[in-house]
Parts: C-alpha cells; sequence; structure tokens
C-alpha cells in the first residue's frame, strides 16, 4: 500500500533536489506550527506530564497526563526525539500564493510523484495516465473523485495496489 498527499503550492514551485538530483524530502505542514507544539510538550514534560491521545470516533484527540514512572529522569528529547529544522519542511506560503496542485508519497516523508498542475483535473488524468499501469488502475474520474473529496483537508490518501476500481 502506497500513502500519498495531495499538497497545494505555488505556480512557479520546484522541489528542491540534492546534489545527486533526487529530492529532498520535506515534511507538510508549518514549521512555525510544528515548533509550537514541540516547545509546548517539552513545558509539560518538565512539569511532569506527558502527552498521550484519546481516540474519540475516528480522531485522535491530544491529552496531557503525568508522567509515567519509567519516563522519569529522561531528557524530553530522549523521550520524544530532537527538535526539527526548519529546512526539514515545506516553505510555509501563504495561502493565496498555494493556487497549484502536487501529488506527493508520504513513505519518503515528503517527496513529488507529480508535476504541480494548475487544476486538479489535469492532476487527476495524470495519475491515471502515470499510475495506471495496473499498480493503481484507476480511470481518471476515479483519481478526481478522490483527489476533490480529500481536498482542502488534505487527508492522506490510501492507495492500494490492484484494488478493484470503481468510478
Amino acid at each position: 500500500m502506497s500513502s500519498y498527499r495531495l499538497r497545494k503550492v505555488p505556480s512557479n514551485w520546484e522541489h528542491p533536489k540534492n546534489d545527486k538530483g533526487s529530492h529532498i524530502p520535506l515534511l507538510d505542514g508549518s514549521y512555525a506550527e510544528y515548533s509550537k507544539g514541540f516547545d509546548e510538550r517539552k513545558e509539560m514534560w518538565n512539569k511532569g506530564f506527558q502527552e498521550d491521545w484519546d481516540i474519540v470516533g475516528t480522531k485522535q484527540i491530544p491529552r496531557y497526563v503525568p508522567k509515567a514512572s519509567e519516563n522519569e529522569g529522561i531528557a524530553f528529547e530522549e523521550w520524544d526525539g530532537e527538535k526539527r529544522l526548519p529546512e526539514a519542511y515545506r516553505p510555509d506560503w501563504p495561502l493565496g500564493e498555494q493556487t497549484h496542485f502536487q501529488m506527493y508519497e508520504d513513505v519518503t516523508e515528503g517527496t513529488p510523484i507529480s508535476p504541480v498542475f494548475e487544476k486538479v483535473e489535469d492532476l487527476a488524468s495524470w495519475l491515471c495516465q502515470e499510475l495506471g499501469d495496473g499498480r493503481y488502475p484507476y480511470p481518471a474520474s476515479k483519481w478526481l473523485e478522490i483527489l476533490t473529496s480529500q481536498h482542502p483537508s488534505v487527508e492522506m490518501i490510501m492507495v492500494s495496489p490492484n484494488q478493484t476500481p470503481s468510478g
């Protein structure tokens, strides 16, 4: 199963590449939001609490609970991991600049699998052509249904190879 995510990008977006010409993975979302959350979790950790999750329906709701005894004396970064650098995230463009569409895979933490398209319909046609070789035999109308049902919330699109296509 592959995991793809639809991202809105500027019209002139060119995903960065390393010196070997390979795309550099970029996490989706705002670094500023990630950093704020990291700092909040660390502050709560230092006060004796750790993050936990409640599952309500299909949503995970974060909450803080007293730190487990086995976590006493452990540095926050050892428990949660080192704080990521801003370079690990895609640019935090203003919403008005995010006018085009690009499909990313999540397995690599965010590398593009498609060119940038102005219209989501054009991306759906491209996906049909490029991924319709038997791995994901969806007609363009099915890809469009998947893409438009997920946008603009930008939820993850899970695609199973050789699923019976509909649409």
